[in-house]
């Protein structure tokens, strides 16, 4: 009989704790179902007055949040931050987010389609003399025609139809003597490491939007640094002239906490900065330095700035007696005495204050200075062809991709 009590008890106990339980789940889905309410009232409220104010909006808008996350047509998106005025107010902001839409249209409209399409691809890498444009047939001499192979990789070889030869029929591959020869890859694959890397996209996350090893992606990013290097190497960079001013400054080439590490261990190397201000938009010229002795900088500037420019610089005295040293040597060596005459058609050196260098000289200077922190990464060997790569960007970046494909066309001679 005691038994029987306990477990009825213990029972009791049971329904009682599941009754309390639902009591409270119950209290939890109500006071939810009130916040939700209470957010779409907000929310209703919140559209209703943005009727009655007619034209002002009470939205803001985070690009860079929009460009991370999913997001609607682009237009739409644009439209909605131009009635709310976010264009006008963060330059900045506005500016990444065009850049952004442009590098998407261009992806859709023409890296995507030779992706899926090798036809399609070969006929673009031709098109754009990436690829050798003729070529003959070893035994008759003739020039063999393009034509499509579908058993080939790439979709088209070159065949001789001369009926005569005794190598009629004869195929060769597209990709013979140009960038391509030695490598795998579909066109269509090279074509969006191209177009990765024109949009600063890191090696990594590039190999996996490409479906290809890191080591290839390395190497195809590789290639394209040297280009730019090469590029530089056949167009010198030479800034202002009469009437135009450029700001000369240096940054050392590793972050702070490196740069004491190493004070002791091995030699510092910097990079010169040669700003032309008075180019639009702004342009510049980098160059790895190993000392910040005034001569070194001084045969720099000498080459790489017109005469008759004012340069803004922090030690410009030092600048002044090296180039009155220089105006000598040169007067003396062609008329055998000194000339002083001459000093108004060479550089002249004015003190530099940023501050009043203008906000777009100081955006320019911000957003290189972020660019130069991934500098101190490289090894001493590789941090000039990154100096490089960032002068071509700098550039080339509203059109990399097409100016890519004109660069090595110009460089094969296609």
């Amino acid at each position: 009989m005691n038994g029987l009590t306990v477990a009825q008890s213990s029972e009791e106990d049971v329904k009682d704790k599941r009754r309390k339980k639902e009591e409270a789940q119950c209290s939890e889905n109500a006071s939810c179902s009130r916040t939700v309410e209470s957010i779409q009232n907000s929310e209703d409220d919140a559209k209703n007055d943005s009727s009655l104010n007619g034209s002002e909006s009470c939205y803001s808008y985070d690009y860079n949040a929009i460009l991370e996350g999913d997001r609607p047509d682009p237009s739409v998106i644009m439209a909605k931050a131009l009635m709310a005025g976010g264009i006008a107010e963060d330059e900045e902001s506005s500016s990444v987010f065009l850049k952004h839409e442009k590098a998407k249209e261009c992806y859709n409209k023409i890296v995507e389609p030779l992706i899926k399409d090798r036809f399609q691809a070969a006929n673009w890498m031709r098109e754009k003399r990436l690829l050798v444009q003729g070529m003959r047939c070893p035994a008759c001499q003739l020039d063999m025609l393009w034509t499509k192979h579908n058993k080939c990789g790439d979709g088209y070889s070159w065949k001789c139809h001369n009926t005569s030869c005794a190598r009629y029929k004869y195929t060769k591959s597209i990709r013979n003597g140009s960038l391509f020869q030695r490598s795998h890859i579909s066109f269509g694959k090279w074509v969006n490491a191209m177009y990765l890397w024109g949009i600063d996209e890191e090696v990594n996350m590039a190999a996996v939007r490409s479906d290809l090893s890191a080591k290839t992606m390395v190497d195809a990013f590789n290639y394209f640094r040297e280009l730019c290097q090469w590029y530089f190497e056949a167009h010198p960079v030479m800034l202002g002239g009469e009437s135009r001013e450029c700001v000369v400054d240096v940054l050392p080439a590793v972050r702070k906490r490196k740069l004491e590490a190493m004070k002791d261990s091995q030699p510092m190397q910097y990079v010169l900065v040669i700003t032309d201000i008075s180019s639009k938009p702004i342009s510049g010229c980098l160059e790895l330095i190993d000392n910040l002795l005034p001569e070194t900088i001084y045969s720099l500037i000498s080459r790489v700035i017109f005469k008759g420019t004012t340069v803004w610089c922090k030690d410009p005295e030092s600048f002044e007696r090296l180039q009155l040293e220089k105006i000598r040597s040169v007067s003396k060596s062609f008329s055998g005495k000194e000339d002083n005459e001459t000093v108004g058609d060479w550089l002249q050196f004015k003190k530099l204050d940023k501050d009043k260098r203008g906000k777009e000289y100081l955006q320019y200077w911000h957003r290189l200075k972020t660019r130069l922190k991934g500098l101190s990464a490289y090894k001493d060997d590789f941090r000039k062809g990154f100096l490089y790569e960032l002068m071509w960007k700098d550039r080339f970046t509203e059109n990399a991709l097409e100016s890519l494909c004109e660069h090595i066309a110009e460089k094969y001679a296609f």
